[in-house]
């Protein structure tokens, strides 16, 4: 299994992941199946889960899949038939840069190299990507060319740190939150796919016990494990 995902390093996109007949194949992980396929019917889905089972990896490759319009064979998930605006958002810069960033786009020096590959030519993938400024190189923006359309969709990032502030005003197709935020900042991301008939994932650990917005989705949400509220 470790010499299959180094050698995962090698190339790119998120296609490479979860294929069948692999040491990765998406028939040794249902739940990471579950939660692909409740993007489909449900406008906020939850990963909730320990640490290292692969939380991120399965928003990365929802990110990918929805802006490049490119789906691997199983795929049962919420599908897009146009170009798409989504957000990408973490804790904090450096988390951000170490996790999210590194998923989507490769280790530093290694562009295209993760989720995303680079576009060669008419393919789909990274197109261009902009930074923010005094973060060490954290990304503000990836645009994306898409598949389905031959246009760019786009990825504009967030961080909890920024305040509920940065949340507002904006429209999305998607949102992808990985770790917690507060229940004012997860409200606002939601608003902002209201018109649009998007989603807003979420994949993080409860590493601060029942808080609020745990405690909202124990409360209201289906368990897709065993099929209870």
């Amino acid at each position: 299994l470790v010499e299959h995902i180094e050698q995962l390093t090698d190339y790119s996109g998120h296609l490479k992941w979860f294929q069948p007949n692999t040491p990765l194949s998406i028939d040794n992980y249902p739940r990471h199946k579950l939660f692909f396929d409740a993007t489909k019917d449900y406008r906020e889905p939850l990963f909730l889960a320990g640490n290292r089972v692969g939380k991120s990896m399965a928003g990365g490759i929802c990110a990918a899949s929805w802006t490049t319009g490119v789906y691997h064979d199983w795929w049962q998930g919420r599908r897009f038939t146009k170009n798409v605006k989504g957000w990408v958002c973490a804790d904090r810069n450096n988390t951000f840069k170490e996790s999210v960033q590194e998923i989507l786009l490769g280790k530093p020096g290694s562009l295209g190299t993760g989720m995303l590959a680079v576009s060669k030519g008419n393919s789909p993938g990274i197109v261009d990507f902009t930074s923010k400024p005094n973060t060490g190189g954290m990304v503000d923006s990836i645009i994306i060319k898409s598949e389905v359309s031959k246009q760019h969709s786009v990825i504009t990032t967030r961080t909890y740190e920024q305040g509920a502030k940065a949340f507002y005003g904006a429209k999305l197709d998607f949102a992808w939150m990985d770790e917690e935020c507060e229940q004012l900042i997860y409200n606002e991301t939601l608003m902002r796919t209201m018109t649009t008939g998007g989603l807003v994932i979420m994949t993080f650990t409860p590493l601060h016990g029942t808080t609020p917005l745990v405690t909202e989705f124990k409360r209201t949400a289906v368990n897709l494990i065993d099929g209870t509220n």
